[in-house]
């Protein structure tokens, strides 16, 4: 098993941490203001995940991959019951859901086009 060195990790996570600082910036010109949207960062440092509720969530998703997350992997995709769509981003393949995660890490609500 090839286990990356600790610079590579921490590396990894700097890469990761200024994706979602990007991301934060720019959630107001990537969504509606009716759209809810939120993250929850793994823990590790090594993984994101991204919930949209909208019309609109596998573009806006597509979008955000594309434009922000577009250097990592989408390692998983879900739509929850109350009707998000979900996609982590990160360095690794999650082996739980963002509800499990959000019990554990901190979940940020992302005010979108609000003042």
């Amino acid at each position: 098993m090839n286990v990356p060195s600790r610079d590579q990790t921490e590396e990894w996570r700097r890469q990761l941490y200024r994706a979602i600082e990007e991301f934060d910036r720019r959630s107001s010109e990537l969504f509606g203001s009716t759209e809810v949207v939120y993250r929850i960062p793994h823990s590790n440092g090594l993984g994101v995940w991204i919930g949209v509720k909208s019309v609109h969530a596998s573009q806006r998703l597509e979008t955000v991959h594309r434009l922000i997350f577009g250097g990592f992997a989408e390692e998983a995709r879900w739509t929850d019951d109350a009707g998000f769509e979900w996609v982590h981003f990160g360095f690794f393949s999650p082996s739980v859901r963002p509800e499990k995660v959000a019990e554990a890490d901190s979940v940020r609500f992302v005010n979108v086009g609000r003042a």
